[in-house]
């Protein structure tokens, strides 16, 4: 589990097929000191599982099917991307629950700059319009933000310039795409109305 509160833009250094799927590369600036093999991993949001360290880098493994549901077919060496490391049980916990399963892809309508923040316009897929509420929390490439307001087919966010110059965000353009994962608070509460009677 996440917390959709990034702690370093990592570069990808390489994304290649393989037999099952495709093995990725990244590097990151911080000092994972803790970071070891097995270790549940947020990258754009994705959930991965570390397969190898070395140094300042770390590789996983990725499904065709997480590759084919997520942005991550558009991947290159170079790109920048979101990570942050699972929730330990005794951390803050300042953003919402994330958990690293992609609902859809969205893409950047507008960007918006004003005096004290930037709006961001993400359009969404319409199946998912019954999960975005006004003020309701959302993931977009992992990062925990609060939808400003929702249209018909795209919401609003809020950035202050912080989030942008510590995400992989500050890459982003109109007509870019992005990882939406929507609060699962929303997902138990439609199912437990299934069984309401």
């Amino acid at each position: 589990m996440f917390t959709g509160i990034i702690e370093d833009v990592g570069q990808i250094i390489s994304f290649s097929p393989q037999g099952y799927g495709y093995k990725i590369k990244i590097s990151f600036k911080k000092q994972f000191d803790d970071l070891k093999i097995s270790d549940s991993i947020a990258v754009d949001g994705v959930c991965l599982t570390v397969t190898k360290i070395n140094g300042q880098s770390f590789e996983a493994d990725i499904s065709k099917e997480t590759v084919s549901v997520t942005t991550f077919k558009h991947l290159k060496a170079g790109m920048k991307v979101n990570l942050e490391r699972a929730m330990k049980h005794d951390s803050r916990f300042g953003g919402h629950i994330v958990l690293g399963h992609v609902d859809a892809v969205g893409k950047i309508a507008s960007i918006k700059s004003e005096k004290l923040n930037t709006i961001l316009t993400v359009e969404f897929p319409l199946q998912l319009k019954k999960y975005i509420a006004h003020k309701g929390s959302i993931a977009i490439n992992g990062i925990s933000l609060t939808i400003a307001a929702v249209k018909e087919n795209s919401f609003d966010v809020a950035l202050i310039p912080l989030t942008i110059k510590e995400t992989s965000l500050s890459d982003k353009k109109v007509g870019s795409l992005v990882n939406i994962e929507v609060d699962v608070i929303s997902r138990y509460i439609e199912n437990l109305l299934k069984y309401k009677d």
